[in-house]
This record gives structure tokens, C-alpha cells and sequence, in this order.
């Protein structure tokens, strides 16, 4: 248009760290300024990148070169096979490999044999992907299966594949519940540790 701005229809693109790491983006329809460096993509968008993360919104914006992509409303978004989620709006900052999650974010893991299905909610969550650190703040409930644990910040370490929580430290009015129905050596451990509580 006479402003400079490009618009396209059906679009389709990739965009590259200094690492190597690439994410793709898909959508309906899109506006990019050029001057800006930054893009308006709405309709059916869909975000993937490195080590299966992917995300759906019915907007996104890149802004910033292309090294911040902002969703104002709700979003969808997973990490493989293992983890999905949602949350009402998102940040993530590309050269720092950091994703904030706002506004009563949840994330649950998928139900895999012999194990106890994860779940995590908190009003705002920052993962930092090369730390492999997660943050939760706000209101924080972590269960696993029938057990829960509430605190203001709850922060967890993953595995090194993100596959699980290595590590989680609660701070900010702790309290808990424990599934009695739970496994006999976990009942035992929870009640040699009482008196950590």
C-alpha cells in the first residue's frame, strides 16, 4: 500500500537464530512492514520450532526484527508429544529463548503408562529453555496425580530432554495434600519427612 506495508494471503515462513535453530510460522493472512522489520499474522497461526515446541493462536505478532513474538489473546502450545497447555496471552523473546506465559496459564502432561499424570497452573509462567528454568507465579497449584502443592512461586528445573520436572522449590504460603492411596514407599518417605514440612 502507499505506506509501505506488504499484505499477504495463505503465508509461510521461517525464521532463523544465530544458533541455527529455526521456527516455522504459518498463517491465513499477514501484514509486513518492512521498514519495521515486523509482521501482523492472524487466522489458524501456528508456530513450531526446535525440540518439538509448538504453538496455535488466532493472532500473532512479530515485532522487533523478528526476535519477539507477542500473542494478545488466547494461545495453545505444547513441547512434543509430552506436554500441552494454554494461556491467555504470550511472549517470547527468540534471541534469549525465553517464553512468558500471562494471565492463569496451564500446562499438563500427557497420561504415559505407570506414571502419574503432571499439571501446573499459575496466573504467570517464564520458561527459560536453555536453563531448562521455569518460573510460576501467582496462585501456583503443581500435582501430580491426587497430590498437589500450592504456593505463591513455585520454580522447577526440567530434564535435560524436558521430559519431566527434575526439581521444584515453593516458596510464598506453602501448603500441600497427599494422596493416602499413593505408592507404600512414597507414604513412608512423606512420613520420615515430616518434620521438614
Amino acid at each position: 500500500d502507499q505506506e509501505g506495508l506488504v499484505s499477504l494471503q495463505g503465508v509461510g515462513l521461517e525464521l532463523n537464530r544465530e544458533s541455527g535453530e529455526a521456527y516455522q510460522v504459518e498463517s491465513r493472512r499477514a501484514t509486513w512492514d518492512p521498514n519495521a522489520r515486523e509482521a501482523r499474522l492472524a487466522g489458524e497461526v501456528k508456530l513450531a520450532g526446535g525440540r518439538g515446541f509448538h504453538l496455535e493462536a488466532e493472532r500473532l505478532d512479530l515485532l522487533e526484527g523478528g526476535q519477539a513474538v507477542v500473542a494478545r489473546s488466547p494461545v495453545t502450545f505444547g513441547l512434543g508429544q509430552r506436554f500441552s497447555g494454554r494461556a491467555a496471552g504470550l511472549r517470547i523473546d527468540l534471541e534469549n529463548d525465553v517464553m512468558h506465559l500471562r494471565d492463569r496459564v496451564r500446562v499438563w502432561g500427557t497420561d504415559a503408562p505407570g506414571e502419574s499424570p503432571l499439571g501446573l497452573e499459575a496466573d504467570d509462567l517464564d520458561y527459560e529453555r536453555e536453563s531448562r528454568g521455569l518460573r510460576a507465579t501467582g496462585n501456583v497449584v503443581l500435582s501430580s496425580g491426587a497430590d498437589r502443592l500450592r504456593a505463591e512461586r513455585i520454580d522447577v528445573t526440567l530434564l535435560p530432554d524436558e521430559s519431566a520436572p527434575r526439581s521444584a522449590l515453593a516458596t510464598g504460603q506453602v501448603r500441600g495434600s497427599f494422596d493416602p492411596g499413593a505408592d507404600e514407599d512414597l507414604r513412608n518417605v512423606a512420613a520420615a519427612n515430616e518434620d521438614d514440612w
